[in-house]
């Protein structure tokens, strides 16, 4: 356990939430939990190791606001290593895996264990994900699916 916090010291974490007071709650909760397994809270602006992206799907213009703002962070941050979360992520995982740049897809969010363990290897991932540029995960099954 020591050794995850020594590794993550230094990892930063940032996240944009779009949609609904829930979706506010849940990233609120993940990165609650990424903080106290090591991670430094940051924002896109001073950069970040991984940027979570909360997403919602309750209309199409909102699902088109998505993939416009996850298009720009992408185009601002290559640096970074993007997850998608959130209901756009769950309902449109195929839509959302043509686009460039983005590293996981993570389908649901309830299960902040599973989130925060996936979101946790991924800097050290490297291997899977040059084999795999995209990790999508339905969480409710715990099926990976690439």
């Amino acid at each position: 356990m020591q050794g995850n916090m020594i590794d993550h010291q230094k990892k930063r974490v940032a996240a944009v939430t779009l949609g609904c007071k829930l979706n506010y709650a849940e990233t609120s909760s993940i990165l609650d939990h990424l903080c106290q397994q090591g991670w430094q809270l940051s924002s896109i602006a001073e950069g970040a190791d991984l940027i979570i992206i909360h997403t919602c799907a309750v209309t199409k213009q909102a699902e088109k606001k998505c993939r416009q703002k996850i298009r720009g962070i992408i185009r601002k941050n290559p640096a970074s290593r993007i997850s998608v979360i959130g209901c756009y992520a769950q309902l449109n995982p195929d839509e959302l895996s043509s686009i460039d740049g983005i590293h996981a897809i993570l389908a649901v969010t309830i299960n902040l264990i599973l989130i925060s363990t996936t979101i946790s290897v991924m800097p050290n991932c490297q291997n899977l994900l040059s084999r795999s540029p995209r990790l999508i995960l339905l969480i409710q099954s715990t099926q990976v699916i690439h």
